[in-house]
């Protein structure tokens, strides 16, 4: 293969020629650059062997600067070329290490010596790069770190590994642990006495002053020929693991001997090999006594027909664990959790049994009093849900026998009123008072459950019919509405009560508990203080919420959540600005889902944070489409939900899909509702995080209520949108709307943000927006959401803007 030779001058008359003969004499030459500025490039794209390089260039970057940035960089060789060279130039020339330089005007020989000159030392240098890696190489397979010690200069030269594994922070030799006084020391005299009589050196050491123990062996072999030098070469190597190792062994033993936990080995043959004092104790057996024993005869207290242990296919990963009646040596029966460990030898053949027993009885009264607080509520002693799930799902599974239950959903009115005026301490004394109260109320075969907060249940055993449920919702309800005295205090309670009946509302745990809860809510909705019972209309509502639910999940799964854009228009000239994205559900059951009804359903089933990432990818990617087909600089604003917002990975996911579709952050507003800032405690922080990153942050639905001057003065807020409430107003001579939003805009003016507003309906209220300084807005007055494949607007979206 010829030598590929990268000439740099900016003289044709020398340039040319050279090429000529290069390629003439057996090299090739596959650029000609005449400025630094390109050098890079061309050997980047062309790979040279060599660079001819003239040093002084035409252009911003003489030829010393380029071959300082190539050797930097580990670039190719390069001989220098100049008619001539001061003493400042050639101290910069030196630095770049050149393989050669040839004076002007030149002979073509002192040309190709200097290339010849330059390849042989190029593949000198890289055999000996080759060399040295492998070394590195057959080192790191040892572990080992190289060390040298000049007993005449009274120094130390050691390698990366070596000063690492000895922590070495001057040039003194490896010295042992002074704690370890059975170590032996590796001082100088000791080195230089043992280079005198040929001796080998090694030794082990605890490595002091590091952050973890660590421990080194440190040798040196001295060949016959070396006797004599100044210079002994030595390696050191790791020992932590092998030293650790045994030090676990040792551990190991004092563990076995002093664990509370009764262990016994056994022969692959289940014979006793040894036991440790714990089982000895356990058991009452000595020692002597029992190795060589099988152990099922010592203390197997069951049938010769029950195995103590199951047969090795029934192990699992070489354990297995279970509960077995123990015999002691004085023939009393305890009962142990008994965990059987194999070992196994180097063909995968049993070697070993380990046994460990623990006496249980503790174990089973505490498993009581943990299975007490798993299923019962702290506060009030009744059932928790769990409880209520596990009884629900035993009488649905026809486990009890019944074939009716009634369930009961009560719901404290106004509890949150009682904890906030009195304090919690109040609000807990009323819910145990209310507790006792139903528990006083219910039959031995009810149940009573809280939920938690101020929820409780009912669970109504094999009920004659309705008026069963009715006669005892009533009673509940009228016992909880006697005053409670608490303190100094008189409090009159009252409750909300939703019935429901198995099975006929409901067949399945959360079918029937959603039909009481539904109910509840219904009676809350009617006259709180009554009860209702779950209808089919609720049913009816109930199937349109899971098939909404559901819809939501296959529409995410097959990529068909819709998603349709709203133009932003600015108010000034008509011109569309930017586009709002806006998530569309359409069902074969149900047809086109309006967002006001889809959007809550999402958040309550907690698939919003997944439907917002969903509309986010297919926003982007529709909008980076259509911008790159229009050729348009627009906006893109989306909709964040609380999850996002709170999310510490969604700046970083918007991003990534940013980048993707070649979209910046500057180009895009992210719209937040005034409920969101308030829901989410960190908000700030995550909108501030949001902004670094160049997106806007739009403050959406303005003036419904929520905001306050603190939060429009303290969060990143670029722009406010006014709510659609008080746009509605405008244009209908409603005076109170108009100076709401010259109040908004003015406000918006003073803290130097940009006014929007959303839905515009008729011209009246645009032309009312824009005397009030609003700058842009949307709405159906403009356009609907539209597909932007099919978006056919003109450069203004209505007559007479500017009027």
């Amino acid at each position: 293969m010829l030598p590929r030779i990268l000439i740099v001058e900016d003289d044709p008359a020398i340039a040319g020629p050279l090429r000529m003969w290069l390629e003439s004499n057996d090299y090739l030459v596959p650029a000609w650059v005449d400025k630094g500025e390109d050098v890079e490039q061309a050997v980047e794209q062309h790979r040279p062997d060599v660079i001819l390089m003239d040093v002084m260039l035409g252009g911003r970057i003489d030829g010393i600067s380029v071959a300082r940035r190539l050797h930097e960089s580990a670039g190719p060789p390069v001989i220098f070329m100049t008619g001539q060279f001061d003493e400042a130039s050639l101290e910069r020339a030196e630095a770049t290490q050149p393989y050669g330089f040839v004076a002007k005007p030149f002979r073509f020989l002192d040309v190709r010596i200097a290339i010849r000159l330059a390849l042989a030392r190029r593949r000198a240098e890289i055999e000996a790069e080759t060399h040295r890696r492998r070394l590195e190489l057959a080192l790191d397979a040892v572990d080992l770190g190289v060390w040298e010690w000049n007993a005449a200069e009274q120094s130390l030269v050691a390698d990366e590994r070596s000063r690492a594994l000895l922590a070495l922070d001057r040039t003194a030799p490896p010295q042992p642990d002074p704690v370890d006084d059975d170590v032996p020391t590796l001082d100088p005299a000791a080195i230089t006495e043992a280079m005198r009589e040929g001796r080998d050196l090694s030794g082990i050491y605890r490595v002091a002053g590091v952050e973890q123990p660590r421990w080194v062996e440190v040798f040196a072999r001295l060949p016959a020929v070396r006797r004599g030098s100044s210079i002994v070469t030595g390696a050191v190597r790791d020992i932590t693991a092998q030293i650790e190792k045994e030090q676990a062994l040792r551990t190991s033993r004092v563990v076995f001997d002093t664990a509370a936990e009764a262990i016994v080995m056994l022969s692959h043959d289940r014979k006793v090999v040894t036991a440790n004092p714990a089982f000895l104790s356990m058991t009452g057996y000595a020692l002597d006594n029992i190795i060589g024993a099988p152990l099922e005869t010592l203390v197997h207290a069951r049938r010769e027909s029950d195995a103590f242990c199951p047969p090795l296919e029934a192990f699992e990963n070489d354990q297995w664990h279970g509960e077995n009646a123990c015999l002691r040596a004085d023939g009393s029966v305890f009962i142990a959790w008994v965990h059987v460990a194999l070992v196994r030898g180097m063909r995968g053949e049993v070697q070993h049994y380990v046994i460990a027993f623990s006496d249980t009885t503790a174990l089973h009264e505490a498993r009581q009093q943990l299975d007490y607080m798993a299923y019962h509520d702290a506060l009030t002693g009744l059932g928790n849900r769990l409880s209520m799930e596990r009884e629900l799902d035993a009488f649905l599974s026809g486990e009890q026998g019944d074939t009716r239950l009634g369930l009961l959903f009560l719901d404290l009115d106004d509890f949150k009123g009682i904890n906030d005026t009195m304090g919690h301490s109040a609000g807990d004394q009323l819910l145990v008072a209310i507790a006792r109260r139903i528990q006083g109320v219910l039959r031995s075969r009810d149940r009573a459950i809280r939920l938690g907060g101020d929820e409780f249940v009912v669970m109504v055993s094999a009920p004659a019919g309705m008026a069963d449920c009715q006669a005892l919702a009533e009673k509940l309800l009228n016992v909880i509405s006697q005053p409670v005295r608490i303190g100094d205090t008189e409090v009159c309670p009252r409750a909300s009560a939703g019935v429901a009946i198995a099975p006929e509302h409901g067949v399945t745990r959360d079918a029937l508990i959603r039909a009481a809860d539904m109910a509840m809510y219904e009676a809350k909705q009617r006259d709180a203080g009554g009860y209702a019972f779950f209808s089919s209309d609720m049913r009816e509502e109930l199937n349109q919420r899971k098939l909404v639910e559901e819809g939501i999940r296959h529409c995410m799964e097959d990529g068909m959540i819709g998603v349709l854009f709203q133009p932003i228009v600015s108010l000034y000239d008509g011109r569309v600005s930017g586009w709002e994205a806006l998530a569309r559900l359409t069902l074969d059951e149900l047809g086109e889902i309006p967002p006001e009804r889809f959007i809550p359903i999402a958040e309550q089933s907690g698939l919003m944070d997944q439907m917002g990432r969903c509309v986010m990818n297919k926003a982007v990617q529709e909008f980076a489409r259509w911008q790159k087909v229009r050729k348009k600089s627009h906006r893109l604003a989306l909709n964040l939900s609380a999850s996002q917002v709170a999310s510490t990975s969604f700046a970083q996911e918007l991003l990534s899909v940013l980048e993707d579709h070649g979209v910046e952050a500057a180009k895009v507003d992210l719209e937040v509702s005034e409920g969101l800032l308030y829901a989410t405690d960190l908000a700030g922080t995550a909108l501030t995080r949001l902004r670094n990153e160049g997106f806007s942050i739009v403050l959406d639905d303005f003036g419904s209520g929520m905001s306050s001057l603190a939060m429009l003065k303290h969060l990143p807020i670029d722009r406010i949108k006014i709510g659609r409430a008080f746009v509605s107003g405008l244009g209908k001579e409603n005076a109170s709307d108009v100076e709401i939003v010259r109040a908004l805009t003015s406000l918006a003016g003073a803290l130097g943000l940009r006014m929007g507003a959303t839905g515009i309906e008729t011209e009246a209220q645009r032309r009312q927006l824009l005397r009030l300084g609003c700058n842009e807005a949307q709405g159906h007055y403009f356009s609907p959401a539209v597909s932007l494949a099919d978006w056919e607007g003109a450069g203004t979206l209505a007559e007479g803007l500017r009027n």
